[in-house]
């Protein structure tokens, strides 16, 4: 029975579950606290639908992981360019790093400015999924940066991996952080 329990709790798809709850009661919220006489503007359905293909692509994240893992580990860690677990750090994987988080506050720059526009032309619709495709572009390439940066510390002991894991990735969400403010 423990060992039944330990597993359920243990399993990957656990927070995809969580997520569904949450998005089941956020929409049930919303649709019984709407006023009855009232419908929605473009801007607030626009937001809706990121916030829901967000949490859609989060639920579906662990099937996604695993469709990604039959393409075998070695294929995928090529195309990451993951380093060799003995590489010695260098100013370059520094630079790499930085360089990755650059074009991902970038990407979300972009977002940020040519949101409205996308939004006047097309609609709420086209702009909501542009602004989730630009959204999920921008934060996938910060975590391969990120990604890549700590796997050069895997070699290291416990502490010193997940300091460095800790620090990454505050820089990480600082700098998204930043291009968000900047634009806003």
């Amino acid at each position: 029975m423990i060992k039944w329990i330990r597993m359920i709790l243990s399993s990957e798809y656990i927070p995809s579950v969580i997520l569904f709850i949450f998005l089941v009661k956020m929409d049930f919220s919303i649709i019984s606290n709407w006023p009855l006489n009232q419908s929605p503007d473009n801007r607030l359905k626009l937001a809706l639908l990121f916030v829901h293909l967000v949490i859609v692509f989060a639920i579906l994240s662990p099937i996604i992981s695993r469709l990604l893992s039959q393409f075998g580990d070695e294929k995928l860690k090529k195309f990451i360019g993951l380093p060799e677990v003995g590489k010695n750090i260098t100013y370059i994987d520094f630079y790499d790093f930085l360089s990755g988080l650059a074009l991902s506050a970038f990407y979300l720059t972009i977002l940020l400015f040519s949101l409205k526009e996308v939004y006047e032309k097309t609609g709420w619709v086209i702009a909501g999924i542009y602004a989730f495709l630009m959204f999920v572009s921008s934060i996938s390439i910060a975590v391969l940066s990120l990604v890549r940066y700590i796997w050069l510390f895997t070699k290291f002991n416990n502490y010193a991996y997940y300091s460095v894991a800790l620090l990454a990735s505050s820089m990480c969400m600082a700098v998204i952080g930043v291009a968000m403010n900047m634009v806003s």
